[in-house]
């Protein structure tokens, strides 16, 4: 049986199964945050309007965009290290997923008076589909993760 084949029994999560859903989740957060953080000063240095409005967050409607599309960047980023590090076990990266998920809900959730409605849709609507296929284009096999 090769890693992709379903197992007749479930794993609990436990011992190392919980240290590898662990391990997966802060290396896909770590990543997440690179991206972000890379784009952020390189959007700072070549869009100075970026950088005034950043503090205030008064973002223009290119401005949300932009944010946007580093976030799916980020995303797809988070969902490949998550799947690279837990090895295409879909039970870990379905958990992780979903704990992406939630802190992104948490994480709009205290913003949500500083962004438009549609902003934040939009972005929880990405989340789940982006990280899935983040960790898909780490396992080309043909198989569905």
């Amino acid at each position: 049986m090769d890693r992709y084949e379903a197992r007749s029994e479930v794993e609990p999560l436990t011992g190392r199964r919980l240290l590898i859903t662990g391990a997966a989740l802060i290396a896909g957060a770590l990543a997440w945050e690179a991206v972000v953080l890379l784009a952020t000063f390189a959007g700072r240095l070549v869009w100075p309007a970026y950088a005034v409005v950043e503090e205030q967050r008064e973002f223009a409607l290119d401005m949300l965009l932009s944010r946007l599309a580093v976030g799916a960047i980020a995303t797809l980023a988070f969902g490949a290290v998550l799947a690279w590090v837990a090895r295409g076990d879909k039970r870990t990266i379905y958990i992780v997923v979903a704990l992406g998920l939630l802190l992104s809900v948490v994480d709009h959730i205290t913003v949500w008076d500083q962004f438009p409605v549609w902003y934040h849709l939009l972005y929880l609507a990405y989340v789940v589909p982006l990280a899935m296929l983040g960790g898909r284009m780490i396992y080309l096999s043909g198989r569905e993760l």
